[in-house]
């Protein structure tokens, strides 16, 4: 079997010329970016018979800072880290921590109640719990005869 993706645009996106070129600004000075870098936390989503469940790795964001929004089949975190550099004068031989701007959207793997949703944050941990929606029922419609049309 062959996947076909089909796309107007055969080459490299403009974004991602960027990142290649902010990779290869990274690597000689950590702190030189052509733009605002985006950081995607780690995110764990877990299903059991109930519930779905989305852990967040978020260590050194501010609570203030930090944005959830859920519908029923679709979930997003986004928020700012600030920069905590120990120092603008030395020279970094290691710099992978990302700071700035984040964001995450999925699909849930199943419906969720949206009334029911509960979060906690605690030590760089987000956990959102949300019980999932009940399944729709199926209606029957009965049908009746109409007689006869004269």
């Amino acid at each position: 079997m062959i996947k076909i993706k089909f796309t107007d645009n055969i080459g490299k996106s403009d974004r991602e010329f960027i990142e290649d070129m902010e990779e290869m600004f990274h690597v000689s000075h950590p702190f030189a970016t052509l733009r605002q870098r985006l950081w995607k936390p780690q995110v764990d989503v877990c299903e059991t018979a109930d519930e779905v469940i989305v852990l967040a790795e978020l260590a050194g964001v501010v609570l203030e800072d930090l944005h959830v929004e859920v519908s029923r089949r679709r979930f997003k975190i986004k928020g700012r880290r600030e920069h905590g550099r120990p120092t603008r004068e030395g020279r970094y031989h290691i710099a992978e921590i990302a700071f700035g701007a984040f964001e995450r959207s999925f699909n849930l793997p199943a419906p969720v109640d949206t009334e029911t949703v509960k979060a906690r944050y605690t030590d760089g941990l987000l956990t959102i719990r949300m019980k999932k929606a009940p399944l729709e029922t199926l209606h029957k419609i009965r049908i009746q005869n109409g007689g006869s049309h004269a």
